[in-house]
């Protein structure tokens, strides 16, 4: 443990917080950033999910990236994954699981067991040397994540630990504990100036207070940031060299050009074509969870992905959008007409008061419960 003398870092230099947020819910965990948001200034960090969860075990289904590499870090609980290879496992307590999407692929995943399950997702976006590459799966068990002090290496390197997992640009990504009145001190790699830290728990001063559930954005800096825990307190840390490329958004996908997010979204298409043809019984349910922001073209995009699969129930979940625009509940109407039609089932999750009563008006109707069917009106209804 390093344990510093507080005349070494007179609060006068302290790194400034920028930003600061808490978020917003979204289904089973908190966004605290996307590229809507502070994802634009700490890019290549893009998203950041932190899962608290409480209750039974549920089945994410399967759903697809591209572009971005995820690494997903669970505190306490544990998570199941299906990779982009169908193979299915567990990733338990302090486990680790990276996937670089590449051009594309499908995954999927869900809370493993019922009781607490705590932990971390997050979005990395890719260089365009590698957002239309090969596909990279890797789990890590917990005695696999190096440590140095109080710091677990889940990318990059700090002091003597480092990671196993190749990073795809200069950055370092880390999981550190705290007891009460311990301090630790970062010092970011030379050119590492995006810097950030999210609190999975506790009370952390640097010297602004931070609490669980706070993202903090620091100042574009190559100073050191200092870490009192104010009571046992657990965080994440990701410092990096900019991201120089904007950021293009698909439904799960992050790429530096239209271009390359329409041709990782054809090849996204083919490969579920082709799971459908290979997967052998089809499944009795597909989740698809919608990210993002939801309009016109994002409902062009998921009717292309709902008339590929033939499940006999849909559940389409919206607690993740960041943005819905009413404009484009038409559209929602008419895929949500087509699939009703053919017979299957239909379940919409995270969509608000408003948004339902436009669609009961277009014609859809969507019980306590979230299923969906098409409003049969009579003539007393005029």
């Amino acid at each position: 443990m390093t344990i510093l003398d507080p005349a070494e870092s007179p609060p006068s230099l302290a790194r400034a917080i920028a930003q600061r947020t808490r978020g917003r819910p979204q289904g089973h965990a908190t966004r605290l950033m996307s590229p809507a948001d502070f994802g634009e200034i700490l890019k290549p960090f893009v998203f950041l999910d932190l899962i608290d969860h409480e209750g039974a075990p549920f089945d994410g289904g399967l759903h697809p990236h591209s572009g971005i590499a995820t690494l997903s870090y669970v505190v306490e609980g544990a998570v199941s994954y299906i990779d982009p290879d169908n193979v299915k496992g567990t990733l338990p307590a302090f486990g680790v699981e990276w996937m670089q999407a590449g051009r594309g692929m499908w995954h999927g995943g869900g809370l493993d067991q019922a009781g607490r399950t705590r932990g971390v997702q997050l979005w990395i976006a890719l260089p365009p040397q590698l957002e239309l590459g090969p596909t990279v799966s890797i789990h890590q068990s917990p005695q696999d994540v190096q440590e140095d002090g109080p710091a677990r290496v889940l990318l990059g390197s700090y002091g003597s630990a480092s990671s196993a997992i190749e990073s795809p640009s200069p950055i370092n990504y880390l999981a550190v504990r705290l007891k009460t009145g311990e301090r630790w001190r970062y010092q970011p790699p030379a050119g590492h100036t995006v810097l950030w830290t999210a609190i999975t728990s506790g009370v952390v001063s640097v010297p602004d207070e931070l609490w669980h559930g706070d993202l903090a954005a620091f100042e574009p800096s190559s100073r050191a940031v200092e870490f009192e825990a104010l009571t046992d307190a657990e965080f994440v840390l990701g410092s990096a060299v900019p991201h120089e490329h904007d950021l293009v958004v698909g439904h799960s996908s992050v790429h530096t050009s239209p271009d390359a997010l329409r041709d990782a979204e054809a090849h996204i298409a083919s490969i579920g074509r082709r799971m459908e043809r290979t997967s052998g019984p089809v499944p009795q349910e597909t989740i698809f969870r919608i990210e993002s922001r939801f309009d016109h073209l994002a409902a062009v995009r998921l009717r292309q992905r709902l008339m590929v699969e033939e499940t006999p129930r849909t559940i389409l979940d919206f607690s993740h959008v960041e943005n819905l625009d009413d404009a484009a509940l038409p559209f929602l109407t008419v895929i949500l007409t087509l699939l009703l039609r053919k017979g299957r089932e239909v379940f919409l999750r995270g969509l608000r008061g408003h948004q339902l009563r436009v669609l009961e008006h277009l014609g859809i109707e969507v019980a306590a419960g979230g299923s969906a069917k098409i409003v049969e009106w009579d003539e007393a209804s005029f």
